[in-house]
């Protein structure tokens, strides 16, 4: 028997067992059919949400509501501050002028359309997640980054997918 005689006789033999060709060399097959809620929602986990900053101003100033919070942060580490003739420069321990405060995960697919055969667009509910740093601080850096951040975020995203040949990939997530 000839190879190609063979690869299609596998072939046909797995697909007789429910199986594609692609799955016998172990890729995961994803519907290569319309995008369902589920597979856009795990796709999208997959990939994660995006961070949720908190700017961490050069100058802050010496006065007022954030002094406690700048003195409640440089006691626990989390930034660094020199003082100035008008005031103090502030930065993370790691030199950043950012703090990272949580992540928005994907938590619901509210809907999905078809734009096409190849491509679809779902509509992602997203909901906060804190990381560790805000969960101890939530006060301080609320005072700081200017609101609560638990509910300054957007909580909904769009995603963009794409079908190829082995099922559906997610390309953006906003």
């Amino acid at each position: 028997m000839k190879k190609t005689s063979l690869v299609i006789l596998v072939a046909v033999a797995a697909i007789g067992c429910g199986r594609t060709p692609r799955s016998i060399a172990g890729s995961a097959v994803v519907s290569n059919t319309e995008l369902d809620r589920a597979t856009a929602l795990r796709l999208a986990q997959q990939r994660g949400g995006g961070a949720t900053t908190c700017p961490i101003a050069g100058q802050q100033p010496n006065v007022g509501q954030f002094v406690p919070a700048i003195q409640e942060l440089t006691s626990a580490g989390v930034l660094v501050c020199q003082q100035l003739l008008i005031g103090q420069t502030c930065q993370t321990r790691n030199g950043e002028q950012i703090i990272t405060t949580g992540r928005m995960t994907p938590t619901a697919v509210l809907g999905v359309t078809q734009l096409g055969p190849t491509s679809a667009q779902a509509i992602l509910q997203l909901s906060f997640q804190a990381e560790p740093i805000y969960q101890q601080h939530r006060q301080a850096l609320d005072l700081i980054c200017g609101g609560d951040q638990s509910t300054k975020w957007n909580t909904s995203g769009t995603a963009t997918f794409q079908r190829f040949d082995d099922g559906w990939r997610l390309q953006s997530m906003q």
